[in-house]
């Protein structure tokens, strides 16, 4: 798990860390929020701290991924569906929280949204 946290990413915007999970605590979420960075820390870098930031938004959907490991090819995809022109749609979510569970956190899950007020033709860079 070490490698999926080892460098800090940042997606949009800058805001203070504050969140934190691990395989002890409960999971985390930015609510309304996304996530705007990822840091870990700990031994076995299990300890997650999120950082959420930029606007609220008007969430639509909200599913978790199924966990993951780096012993079973370590890729998650936040794959919901979203209310495009009226009608729902398959688009690309967006994360806005994380959970864990086994030693050190072995096992990662992330909660992936879609947006209310996100359009398709919006450029997301």
């Amino acid at each position: 798990m070490k490698h999926l946290f080892s460098l800090i990413v940042a997606l949009i915007g800058v805001s203070a860390f504050g969140q934190t999970t691990s395989d002890e605590l409960r999971p985390v979420s930015c609510s309304n929020r996304l996530v705007t960075a990822v840091r870990c820390s700990g031994r076995f870098c299990d300890n997650i701290t999120l950082s959420c930031g930029g606007p609220a938004h008007q969430i639509y959907d909200v599913k978790w991924t199924a966990f993951i490991s780096e012993e079973g090819g370590a890729e998650a995809s936040c794959d919901v569906v979203a209310p495009f022109f009226g009608k729902a749609d398959k688009a690309l979510g967006f994360v806005t929280g994380v959970k864990c569970k086994g030693s050190y956190c072995d096992d990662v899950s992330l909660e992936c949204v879609s947006l209310r007020d996100a359009r398709a033709d919006e450029n997301w860079s």
